[in-house]
């Protein structure tokens, strides 16, 4: 076979990056309020405050995959998670997409953070992702 070998290290390290820059900055809320029943769309922009100060560390746990015939994500482990209540972020609605270099969706994943504890593992093993095109993690946390 010949091909161009690509590392999950250097996606690793495009993850963290692009995770720092998100997390580094304000918070950017999206969102609309219209009455149940509306014909009208809408939607704005607005800062909102963030539910933790410091970023969130990103690591991936892969397995082989026979359907791919190679090797998969089975798990994004979200870690340095700030729980402590009433500010922090235990108890949110999190969605968490896992995307290739051109920013296509490659697995999309929604649930509650912990209550508490700094860590937590979502499991996309049934997405079928190849860990070789994974580029970026995109985290929102709402709530």
């Amino acid at each position: 076979m010949v091909g161009r070998k690509r590392t999950l290290g250097k996606n690793l390290a495009a993850v963290g990056v692009f995770l720092a820059i998100c997390l580094a900055g304000n918070v950017s809320g999206f969102a609309a309020t219209l009455p149940a029943g509306s014909q009208q769309l809408g939607a704005g922009a607005d800062d909102v405050a963030a539910c933790q100060s410091s970023p969130f560390n990103v690591t991936f746990d892969t397995g082989y995959d026979v359907a791919l015939g190679g090797y998969a994500v089975t798990a994004v482990r979200l870690s340095g998670l700030d729980t402590q209540l009433p500010a922090g972020c235990g108890g949110h609605q999190f969605q968490i997409a896992l995307a290739d270099i051109r920013g296509a969706v490659l697995s999309e994943r929604t649930g509650t953070t912990p209550l508490s504890g700094t860590a937590f593992d979502v499991d996309i093993t049934q997405a079928h992702v190849r860990a070789s095109d994974v580029a970026y993690v995109e985290l929102t946390i709402s709530g």
